[in-house]
């Protein structure tokens, strides 16, 4: 899905907001409530930019999840990679395989190929028009014996 040049310019202008407040505040990690709050005041989510943090190894949680953005750091300083969090969504017991999905913030690093990685409209824009967000599919994990 394209994107509009606005909705490049706002989402680079939430992500320079987002590095700006980290590094105002110096803060060490950043757990924010983007949706009925940087939307409807920036008609943009946090998504892109918190998933250039993410990227660069500052952690971010959305939707005010403490506990999540806890775990993602604990999970860096031990893995030194970002780590990718996600709802369930399915399962197929014969191929001992699960899905998750997730949209909003993710570190393209963890694409199965970055070749795929795209820039495109967040699914989940709650009260804006259209919001920019990476695409990609992330590396699958082996099954474990």
């Amino acid at each position: 899905m394209g994107v509009s040049d606005d909705t490049i310019r706002k989402g680079c202008r939430t992500a320079l907001a987002l590095i700006k407040l980290v590094e105002d505040f110096r803060l060490d990690v950043l757990s924010l409530l983007s949706q009925y709050n940087i939307q409807l005041l920036a008609d943009n989510t946090a998504g892109y930019g918190s998933s250039l943090l993410i990227e660069n190894g500052f952690m971010v949680s959305c939707e005010g999840d403490v506990a999540t953005l806890v775990m993602m750091d604990v999970l860096y300083q031990f893995a030194g990679i970002s780590p990718m969090y996600g709802e369930y969504s399915l399962y197929d017991l014969k191929k001992n395989a699960f899905y998750f999905a997730h949209h909003g913030d993710g570190d393209p690093n963890l694409a199965e190929n970055l070749d795929k990685v795209i820039l495109t409209s967040c699914p989940e824009t709650w009260g804006c028009k259209e919001a920019l967000a990476f695409e990609f599919t992330m590396l699958a994990l082996k099954s474990i014996p």
